[in-house]
């Protein structure tokens, strides 16, 4: 730790809230809130949607299936693109999925039962479900990933009236999330992919088709199980009843096992709250007696939006409800009366992720694909859930987040985007040395005996690191770096090393306290380094370019500065004479960064 460069503490720094462009890392259940593999809290913020030609607007096509499929899945890739894209301010990392049933039902089959709708599944079929979800589902999943969304999956449709434990219902269920949970890519990403286990139910019964405060339980717990044995360790959503509002049976209740949140609908006059009896304390106090489930486990509203009124001709929705004309949501609010006290919700838990009830709710869709142009929905109208989630997210994207590799909680949590918490790396990366190369910094820290070594980190804006490289595939094949016969190589090998770019390259000095000196080189960071060795070591060297002369300054209390181009050598060892593949270690790092 001898050695820290001064302009890594610079006030040079950007914003260090965007959205990453890489699958994001995992997250889990610890306690009541969702942390990433590095302890920081995260709170997700979206949009849900459905691949349903109808529900939007036959953009790609107005047909479910083979040749329309890869329209939808292009469609989509765009739409994550638009609600990722903070430099237009977009923020969302979170997107639920709806396995639509126009892809999942066999229109050939008849339709029996007296459920209408998408609650009847008499044509839901196991194989599309199967076929879809691996051309379809998937490939969207995937897209989404590689935006940086965690991705929310419910079922197809959504549920009856009212069903019951050992019910056909249940037993729909099971086989959907049977499928689901087996398949080997959302397994491969339960860190990334989470289950919502069903859809609004409205009454759950028990065996017996009576009322019971243990029937939720008796219910979802056996799908929770069966998810579970089929090696999907990821986080379950658990609805509750009368269209996921009441949580109140889980209390007593709880549904056993890991990674275990609720999900939660928030709709206006829900929860003794409208514009008409707006008021955040009202609304903090009667959602924690609807949910008490929030006060120890997360909870993720996946459906929620609110407009205004407007002038036109209103509607009675499914429940019977009056409901004016409004800007085109579910529900008619307006955001400085509903939607402020929503948001007192959110603020006073701490712990509600949320996506909208559709991405329209959040941004003008076809203003987007005409022009490339993020707007918020509803011509921004700020009484409206597009402007006002627009402006949320934005704040919320610079709190609670998850971090890549290695960053723990070294980011910038400020709204002015000039401090950052110290330390800035809350692991051991020793003796470090950064440089620039393009727009990306990069940092080496000493690694000694420990083999891949000479750990590189990357960050766009010496707040936030990540791990890049370690090109140090070996200094020796000697036995005390393999630990046989008694002899070691502890406090030996790769010590204090300099970084240095020049012209397009990173060059890498390694002094090997028992194996003299060495030279990486690479244009590609996080692909092959070649590796020379020097005449002898340098002791705490700097590289320095000048032409195609290269300088090493070094010592210890006597610094000198020698020139070292004709003292690089190729090394005449043949094992290390090779392109050194970077290859990342869990062990080594895991050992690292504790």
């Amino acid at each position: 730790m001898r050695r820290m460069k001064n302009f890594m503490f610079s006030g040079l720094l950007l914003a260090a809230v965007s959205v990453s462009a890489e699958v994001p890392p995992s997250i889990h259940v610890d306690g009541k809130n969702l942390t990433d593999t590095h302890g920081n809290k995260v709170v997700l913020h979206g949009v849900m949607d459905t691949p349903s030609p109808y529900f939007n607007n036959y953009r790609w096509g107005n047909a479910a299936n083979d040749a329309t499929k890869k329209d939808c899945i292009e469609y989509f890739d765009k739409l994550f693109t638009a609600i990722t894209d903070s430099t237009q301010g977009a923020y969302c990392n979170v997107f639920r999925l709806h396995l639509d049933p126009c892809w999942t039902n066999d229109p050939n089959l008849p339709v029996t039962g007296e459920e209408t709708g998408e609650a009847n599944i008499s044509q839901f079929s196991e194989k599309r479900l199967r076929t879809y979800l691996s051309t379809l589902y998937w490939k969207i999943i995937e897209k989404a990933l590689d935006h940086g969304l965690y991705v929310v999956v419910r079922p197809p449709g959504v549920c009856p009236g009212g069903i019951k434990v050992d019910g056909y219902y249940q037993d729909y269920l099971l086989k959907v999330w049977d499928i689901v949970s087996s398949n080997t890519n959302i397994k491969k990403h339960s860190g990334q992919v989470s289950i919502e286990l069903a859809n609004e139910p409205v009454n759950i019964y028990d065996a017996d088709s009576l009322e019971s405060a243990r029937a939720p339980y008796d219910f979802f717990q056996p799908i929770v199980d069966k998810i579970r044995a089929n090696g999907f360790d990821g986080i379950i959503w658990v609805p509750g009843t009368g269209w996921q509002s009441n949580y109140t049976c889980y209390k007593s209740n709880p549904i056993e096992g890991y990674n275990i949140g609720y999900a939660v609908h928030a709709y206006v006059g829900w929860y003794n709250n409208s514009d008409e009896n707006a008021n955040g304390e009202t609304f903090i106090q009667e959602f924690g007696k609807a949910v008490p489930v929030v006060n120890t486990n997360p909870v993720i509203i996946t459906e929620v939006d609110w407009s205004p009124e407007k002038e036109g001709e209103g509607h009675y929705d499914e429940h019977g409800n009056w409901v004016p004309a409004n800007w085109g949501t579910w529900a008619t609010g307006s955001t400085s009366k509903w939607g402020n006290a929503y948001k007192a919700v959110l603020d006073h838990y701490g712990n509600i992720s949320m996506t909208l009830s559709g991405t329209a709710c959040y941004i003008d869709i076809d203003k987007y694909l005409a022009d490339g142009t993020v707007a918020p929905a509803f011509e921004g109208n700020p009484e409206a859930c597009g402007k006002a989630t627009f402006d949320w997210y934005a704040d919320y994207a610079k709190v609670d987040f998850a971090r890549p590799d290695f960053t723990n909680v070294s980011t910038n949590q400020t709204t002015d985007g000039k401090k950052f918490i110290n330390p800035v790396l809350a692991s051991d990366f020793p003796d470090p040395d950064v440089a620039r190369l393009g727009d990306t910094y990069y940092m080496v820290s000493t690694t000694m005996h420990l083999f891949p070594g000479a750990t590189i980190l990357k960050s766009y804006d010496l707040v936030n690191w990540e791990y890049c490289a370690q090109p140090l595939e070996q200094l020796s094949t000697a036995d005390k770096y393999s630990l046989i016969g008694g002899k070691d190589s502890y406090a030996q090998g790769m010590w204090a090393a300099a970084l240095t770019a020049h012209e397009g390259k990173l060059y890498l000095l390694i002094n090997g306290n028992d194996a003299g000196g060495y030279m990486l080189s690479t244009d590609d960071p996080e692909g092959a380094w070649q590796m020379q060795k020097l005449e002898r070591s340098y002791y705490d060297p700097g590289l320095l370019f000048e032409g195609d002369k290269v300088y090493v300054a070094c010592g210890i209390g006597d610094i000198k500065i020698e020139e070292i181009t004709k003292g690089i050598v190729p090394c005449l060892i043949a094992e290390l004479a090779v392109l050194l593949l970077i290859t990342y270690v869990p062990a080594i790092s895991t050992f690292l960064i504790h």
